[in-house]
């Protein structure tokens, strides 16, 4: 698992290298031209009516490729750890079905290729990506072609140029990838409607287009107000008993970060960008350190990660930093815990004092952000607080330590 947390391999650089040489776009070697076009696009990204102009104006498109193509890569990557961890996504005989809709570049469908060679898998992925922006389509397939140089799985693409919305085909496909997409759809539609039409085309993108023991996996953003959205629609499709939520979600209960202004479930990884970013990345002005985003993982056959994981009185997943004070360690958890003789599924602030620290419960201090914790006895959801006699164990941890 670990060897997936990790910054994206020179061969992959080579590749975009050689493909922005070929179209004489910027590239790692002039981090100043290369910033300079990186900070006109995330001023875009950040404006829904500029979407347009990132195909026709050229420096955004060498941005797109030489920088954020990089950066958005290992999000599948990891967002897809568990499946392959809980032996659900692999490689066998028979090639691996893609449907990349929103597609842009291809990083989900290069993410998850690269996920599966990481993990040594052998095999065939066969991708059809999907996306409006004819330009994006046609850079893909040449960093496809560039990168099948050298990876020991087979990645053979194949494109259409259709708004993702609109795509009705009649294949079933073992992985769907939404990477990126769906926060930017109908800005113009108020919120409520808009979680409802996103969560009907989901819904029925599942239903028409993935295979019965498929997997669905949503990458955003991990901005605030998109990640609400995306918490909004999971609240939705749940509404649904035919739809699995695999990941990241411990419950189906509705989200408990929908319940304040102000919070929102995200990811943040220990994995920076490749050295030979770093200078773009500071001269746009932009972090270097770390991966965000938001994702979900849906299916339909009844699987969860919890179904997969060691039996434990509760589990709560770790959704914030540590908060750290004098004489204790608190936590924000997101899953059980008891109230009223019952175990019930929300957020909670949970808190363990330094000096009942124990060997049974050092892993309070050893967890880190999206670590699943298994804890016995549950926490009392009114005063969440770990007692010297309880137990904590790391059932499912989201990078490995000792790496």
């Amino acid at each position: 698992m670990h060897r997936l947390l990790a910054p994206v391999e020179p061969t992959w650089l080579d590749a975009v290298r050689a493909v922005a040489a070929q179209h004489k776009f910027a590239s790692f070697d002039a981090p100043a031209r290369l910033g300079a076009s990186v900070l006109r696009l995330s001023s875009v990204y950040n404006d829904p009516a500029g979407a347009g102009l990132r195909s026709q104006d050229a420096a955004l498109l060498e941005a797109r490729l030489s920088f954020w193509l990089v950066r958005d890569l290992p999000k599948v990557t990891t967002a897809a750890r568990e499946l392959m961890d809980a032996g659900l996504l692999r490689l066998s005989t028979k090639p691996l079905r893609v449907l990349d809709l929103g597609a842009g570049l291809g990083a989900s469908t290069f993410g998850l290729t690269r996920a599966l060679c990481l993990a040594g898998e052998k095999g065939t992925v066969d991708a059809l990506l999907v996306d409006d922006d004819r330009r994006a389509l046609a850079l893909a397939t040449e960093v496809a072609r560039e990168i099948g140089k050298t990876l020991d799985v087979q990645l053979h693409l194949r494109t259409l140029q259709q708004h993702a919305p609109s795509y009705v085909g009649r294949e079933r496909f073992d992985v769907i990838l939404l990477g990126q997409v769906v926060s930017e759809l109908d800005s113009d539609v108020d919120p409520i409607p808009r979680v409802q039409k996103h969560a009907a085309w989901i819904a029925r993108l599942m239903q028409t287009s993935l295979a019965d023991d498929g997997c669905l996996i949503i990458v955003e953003p991990a901005l605030r107000d998109r990640t609400r959205h995306l918490h909004g629609v999971r609240d939705a499709l749940m509404a649904d008993k035919g739809i699995t939520l695999f990941a990241p979600c411990l419950h189906r209960e509705a989200c408990p970060m929908l319940e304040g202004r102000h919070d929102w479930c995200h990811e943040d990884l220990f994995v920076d960008l490749p050295e030979s970013l770093i200078a773009v990345a500071r001269a746009a002005g932009l972090r270097f350190e770390g991966l965000t985003y938001a994702y979900l993982v849906l299916r339909r056959d009844g699987l969860t990660l919890r179904s997969r994981l060691p039996t434990h009185a509760s589990l709560a997943r770790i959704v914030s930093t540590p908060l750290v004070t004098k004489g204790k360690r608190e936590w924000f958890l997101c899953g059980d815990a008891m109230s009223g003789g019952s175990l019930v599924s929300g957020k909670i602030k949970a808190m363990r004092l330094d000096r009942e620290r124990a060997p049974h419960n050092i892993a309070w201090d050893e967890a880190s952000r999206g670590d699943v914790l298994g804890l016995s006895p549950p926490l009392e959801h009114d005063r969440p607080r770990l007692s010297k006699e309880g137990s904590v164990a790391i059932v499912h941890a989201s990078f490995d330590t000792e790496s």
